[in-house]
């Protein structure tokens, strides 16, 4: 705000400057546009190169004023100071202030900066630890600090109050959720704001990621038993990684699909799949048969499934009955005498042929 005096004047005053802005709009933005008095006899020019002209006259025993409001920038690249300076049109501008000088202003800019950090993870339950830098970038003191770390919670600071150039260091934790560690990432932000002299000042907003690396892995276990002439296959199917897993599938022996009750799987978790087969011949031959599976998962966003390794198993089978000989025939019934004759035709069966055409010739 320039302030243009002329009550102690007896005539109209002329009026003939430069507003200088260089000062200012190195730390500042302009908002509203520079206005007089209404009705002050004074007129302002438009914001060109940083300079505003101030023209007119300005009546005996009045003042005016010329109002321009402007925004500093959070964390700017100026020098956090805004000096601005009124100069005759025409007169070289100063480089500085000159102390006591009523053409010159000069005000201490307050900055604020924030930064943020985390701690790495690599499964569900584990503390991040965040860590929040607060830095006075600006010129004059601040107080008051209070800094709000990830959603919303309460961060704890060694001070509230920061010198020029001085900064602390903050901390909060949180932790990490099953969530966090199936998409991979971890995201949070903070915000920071202190006050100078009445006015509070916020720091642009800071967010830190934290990648959390995915493990994904699967085991799986089989066992076998006799139900009745079949053999029951069980497998369990273990996560033993930290993320969760999906489209859980379990292979059988002879490329069979296993049925199994669930098809997701968190970390930690087990399930148990069956399957039923019939032994062959071949393996009733060999007395045993032996089955073999493997399961597999989609992890979280991946296209290729995590393998568990092979399980195998063996169940023993009872032999099979060895076959039974034919029952012995039965032979013709001839008679008393025939069946002596053929009792002795049998004893001299191995004497020779002619004990065994006598023994015939007798029956005869």
């Amino acid at each position: 705000m320039l302030t243009l005096d002329n009550t102690d004047g007896a005539a109209a005053a002329q009026v003939d400057s430069v507003l200088v802005l260089d000062g200012v709009l190195d730390d500042a933005v302009v908002e509203a546009p520079a206005t007089a008095t209404p009705g002050s006899g004074v007129q302002v020019g438009p914001l060109t190169g940083g300079r505003i002209e101030v023209g007119g006259l300005l009546p005996p025993g009045t003042t005016a004023t010329v109002t321009l409001r402007v925004r500093v920038t959070p964390s700017g690249t100026g020098d956090h100071l805004l000096r601005a300076l009124v100069v005759p049109f025409g007169t070289p501008v100063p480089a500085s202030c000159a102390p006591g000088s009523p053409g010159c202003t000069e005000n201490l800019v307050a900055d604020l900066a924030l930064t943020q950090s985390g701690t790495p993870v690599t499964r569900t339950g584990q503390t991040v630890t965040w860590t929040h830098r607060v830095t006075n970038t600006g010129r004059a003191a601040l107080t008051g600090l209070v800094v709000t770390g990830p959603g919303g919670g309460p961060v704890s600071c060694p001070t509230t109050s920061l010198a020029p150039g001085a900064a602390t260091t903050c901390t909060a934790t949180t932790t990490a959720t099953q969530a966090d560690v199936d998409t991979g990432t971890l995201t949070a932000s903070a915000t920071a704001r202190a006050g100078r002299g009445g006015a509070t000042l916020q720091a642009a907003p800071a967010s830190a990621v934290v990648a959390v690396p995915a493990a994904p892995a699967l085991t799986v276990t089989q066992t076998g038993r006799l139900a009745g002439d079949r053999v029951r296959w069980t497998y369990r199917v273990t996560n033993t990684g930290t993320v969760t897993l999906h489209g859980l599938a379990v292979t059988g022996s002879g490329a069979t699909a296993v049925t199994c009750p669930v098809a997701v799987l968190a970390p930690g978790a087990h399930t148990t799949c069956t399957l039923e087969t019939t032994p062959t011949d071949a393996d009733r031959a060999a007395g045993a048969v032996t089955g073999t599976a493997v399961a597999s998962a989609l992890p979280p966003g991946a296209s290729a499934p995590v393998v568990s390794a092979p399980a195998q198993a063996t169940v023993r089978l009872p032999a099979a009955p060895a076959p039974q000989a034919a029952p012995p025939r039965d032979l013709p019934v001839t008679g008393v005498e025939g069946a002596r004759t053929t009792g002795a035709a049998l004893v001299l069966l191995g004497t020779g042929t002619a004990a065994l055409t006598l023994a015939r010739r007798r029956r005869a």
